[in-house]
């Protein structure tokens, strides 16, 4: 029970903004930074996360497996067949600049379709880099909000109230 002369700061507010602040942190291993980069050697090995640029032609070609004006795939290398790359499809960009999720889509992409292929590599210093961003903004939220640090820290989130 609280002293009489105690009560509660923010209360559901500042639970909520530790709660958020605590997701924001927990997101950052999970939108770690990428880069693209050209596949080195000619073909990608099984289980590389790729983006296969099409040609005008490739793309019409493949229009029956991943639909109408798709410029490139992005997925997960299955294996390479002869001169066939075979390809878990997770999303399309369009020409018109949108995307298209898929679930792991097959498709087998002739090499004729392709443009080029570009590997997706984490980038260890800019996930450094956003971790440090995220962790010091969710320090700075929290001083500026006065809930005594993200982790309840302080004062326990409670405040004095000034005698009448």
């Amino acid at each position: 029970m609280r002293p009489a002369n105690v009560r509660a700061f923010g209360g559901a507010r500042a639970a909520s903004l530790r709660a958020v602040a605590l997701v924001l942190l927990g997101a950052v291993p999970l939108s770690s930074c990428y880069t693209l980069a050209p596949v080195q050697g000619g073909t990608p090995a099984p289980n590389t996360r790729v983006t296969v640029r099409l040609t005008d032609q490739g793309s019409l070609s493949l229009t029956p497996v991943v639909g109408p004006g798709v410029m490139a795939l992005d997925g997960t290398v299955e294996g390479v067949r002869g001169d066939t790359l075979e390809l878990l499809v997770r999303s399309v960009e369009l020409r018109g600049g949108g995307f298209s999720l898929r679930n792991g889509e097959y498709a087998a992409v002739p090499s004729s379709a392709v443009a080029g292929i570009d590997e997706r590599r984490l980038s260890r210093s800019r996930s450094w880099l956003l971790a440090g961003g995220v962790t010091f903004g969710a320090f700075m939220l929290g001083r500026i909000i006065g809930v005594g640090g993200i982790f309840g820290g302080g004062n326990g989130g409670v405040e004095p109230v000034p005698p009448n």
